[in-house]
């Protein structure tokens, strides 16, 4: 069967073709209503929750696992801050209609640092038994030097008291290393940028309250280089027929990125990190630094949690540029 007839048997939506500017695009729009109650189709609460972390690869994965045709993706929303009836009903009205041979999947960076509350509190009494969870963590210096520029560059958007609130909220303080370090030039654990990083803490935390068997981390530095290994592996956990392969992915030369190629989808392309965005320079010592901050808290997720990406073992003389 192929890909078109496929996510047409399955899904919610359908893809119609459109002019606009004498270009032919196509639009998507629900299924007529007897299809749609055929189908099953309703907002559903995630069966699948991309737990974090932030600038760790979540947008894309998200994207890109939400081409598989027993995927309804629903784009990130969090809830609350208060995780009432009212707050979880209000958060599953953002969903997308999910037919009865899909799994609904959504998820929030937030979920694994700032609002693990939040998830404990839904796991506990709102999220269906089975909810499986996916965790992408990166190379926390990488993670947090994009971490650095994404902030920057909405608090730059920004003007006046609210400009000064998301900065204070953040932790930024103009510089890299203003931001990163303490007085002491030392760095600075209590930076939120920094602490992001610091894995292994919050990963002992999510296993308190979760069993490890719900749990898939993803390295979210392989899965930046060429996505489709890490997309097979998440098939597989979510125990999904197989769907997409290595020709659904194709390396841009000039966008830097692998771009999405699947024909039943033509709403997802290439989802590109920190678009027009440059990494800042930066200095070795201060590099030195912050792999040697992290190298500890590293050593912690293989020791404990049995964690064995490449940059976990990467010895703290590394400096940032591949």
């Amino acid at each position: 069967m192929d890909e078109v007839t496929l996510f047409n048997r399955i899904s919610c939506y359908m893809y119609v073709p459109l002019e606009v500017d004498g270009k032919v695009a196509r639009r998507r729009l629900e299924r007529p209503p007897a299809e749609l109650k055929v189908r099953g189709c309703q907002k559903s609460l995630p069966r699948v929750l991309l737990i974090g972390v932030k600038e760790g690869g979540t947008t894309a994965m998200g994207k890109y696992l939400g081409l598989h045709p027993s995927i309804s993706y629903s784009y990130p929303v969090q809830p609350g801050p208060k995780i009432t009836n009212e707050t979880v009903e209000a958060w599953k009205g953002t969903f997308q209609l999910t037919s009865y041979k899909q799994l609904s999947f959504t998820g929030h960076h937030s979920f694994f640092a700032d609002a693990k509350p939040q998830l404990f509190q839904m796991v506990r009494k709102y999220l269906p038994d089975d909810v499986k969870l996916i965790l992408m963590l990166r190379d926390p210096v990488k993670r947090l030097v994009s971490d650095y520029v994404r902030t920057l560059s909405i608090a730059e958007s920004l003007a006046g008291d609210e400009r000064k609130q998301y900065e204070d909220n953040e932790g930024l303080k103009g510089s890299l290393e203003a931001t990163l370090l303490d007085e002491t030039g030392h760095v600075n654990p209590l930076s939120p940028i920094v602490r992001q990083g610091m894995y292994n803490i919050d990963l002992h935390t999510l296993y308190q309250h979760i069993r490890k068997e719900r749990i898939l981390i993803i390295d979210g530095n392989a899965f930046r280089k060429d996505p489709y290994p890490s997309l097979v592996e998440v098939e597989r956990f979510l125990n999904l027929p197989p769907f997409l392969k290595r020709r659904h992915f194709v390396y841009d030369e000039v966008k830097r990125v692998h771009c999405a190629n699947v024909s039943s989808r033509p709403d997802v392309r290439c989802v590109i990190p920190l678009k027009g965005k440059s990494l800042p320079a930066i200095d070795d010592d201060l590099l030195l630094k912050l792999y040697k901050f992290f190298q500890p808290h590293n050593t912690q997720l293989e020791k404990i949690f049995g964690v064995k990406f490449p940059w976990v073992y990467r010895p703290p003389t590394y400096i940032y540029p591949d």
